[in-house]
């Protein structure tokens, strides 16, 4: 049975505007890596100290398909709650319906954004309006 078990040296914080919390774990017990990612989900919090679940990374240390067995390096990141993108609106950049309210929208329902590489402006998520993110 897989085994999850937090670093002696696991947490690391970043304080200041861009808050983050990342937790380091080694997973033992299996070669697969869905059920090693179920369970590093299943086992640690969605929420640490005010800060929220962002990320996890599974990296393989040893894994062995004869004997079904195998060692994973995992870190889970946490972050302020207002530095967080709704998923549904990282997947929103990428497909938009047409619709007479948004006439960048192309018939095959997606835009074709284009950013030269003079403008690398970034928008904090907590400046975007409602009205913003639905015109994009």
């Amino acid at each position: 049975m897989p085994t999850l078990t937090e670093k002696i040296d696991s947490r690391e914080w970043v304080t200041g505007d861009n808050l983050s919390v990342t937790l380091h774990y080694l997973l033992d017990g299996t070669d697969n890596d869905v059920t090693a990612r179920d369970l590093l989900l299943a086992s640690t919090p969605s929420a640490y100290e005010g800060v929220i679940r962002d990320e996890c990374t599974l990296e393989p240390i040893v894994v062995d398909t004869v004997a079904a067995t195998g060692k994973w390096d995992c870190r889970v990141r946490y972050i302020a709650p207002e530095n967080s993108v709704p998923r549904a609106l990282r997947r929103r950049a990428s497909v938009i319906p047409p619709s007479a309210s948004n006439p960048s929208a192309v018939g095959s329902g997606t835009v074709e954004i284009c950013k030269s590489s003079a403008h690398t402006d970034r928008l904090s998520p907590s400046i975007i309006s409602t009205a913003q993110l639905k015109s994009l």
